[in-house]
């Protein structure tokens, strides 16, 4: 029964680990179409101005 669980238990990480980079790859895409740039989760953007 242990065995069981613990089969059950990493078919549902795996399924986790597989599922949520799509989920957060079409947040992503959808917020720079929309053009809201503050709500991407982890990127930061750095504005500079090039003088020649």
């Amino acid at each position: 029964m242990k065995k069981l669980w613990i089969g059950i238990g990493i078919l549902t990480a795996g399924v986790t680990l597989f599922i949520m980079p799509i989920i957060i790859a079409a947040n992503t895409n959808a917020a720079l179409k929309d053009g809201n740039f503050r709500y991407i989760p982890g990127t930061v953007f750095f504005i500079t101005t090039i003088t020649l």
